[in-house]
């Protein structure tokens, strides 16, 4: 599987799971993101929306811990590329966690790397 390397948009994307809703919200706006990955010291527990906490009125001094989805779909390293894209078109992904073992996230694909492409071809 080809590496991305999107560590620094990772970590500009990430938050603590003690957080609150609040600061997430903050970080997004500041970030023109809508996706948060959230970390425990090392170990990712899983990615940040925040449209379904909104929609139960959830208050906004909650912490990440208590809104976090845990049953969100991530790809494995084990996977293909071709696999990868055809989950993320299904779901509409903006983004799909490559996972390792447990906790240990190995890299992310955007969907600016498979499909933005097709949108605008490369002219040679």
């Amino acid at each position: 599987m080809q590496k991305y390397n999107h560590e620094q948009d990772i970590q500009r994307r990430s938050i603590s799971p003690e957080d609150s809703l609040l600061k997430a919200m903050r970080l997004m706006d500041e970030i023109a993101v809508k996706v948060l990955f959230v970390f425990k010291g090392a170990d990712f527990l899983g990615l940040l929306t925040i449209e379904r906490a909104i929609i139960k009125n959830i208050p906004i001094t909650a912490s990440i811990t208590e809104i976090l989805d845990k049953n969100k779909v991530y790809a494995s390293i084990h996977e293909s590329q071709e696999s990868i894209a055809k989950k993320m078109r299904r779901m509409r992904a903006e983004c799909m966690p490559i996972i390792g073992n447990p906790g240990e996230l190995i890299d992310v694909i955007f969907w600016k790397d498979l499909f933005d492409r097709e949108a605008h071809p490369i002219r040679e």
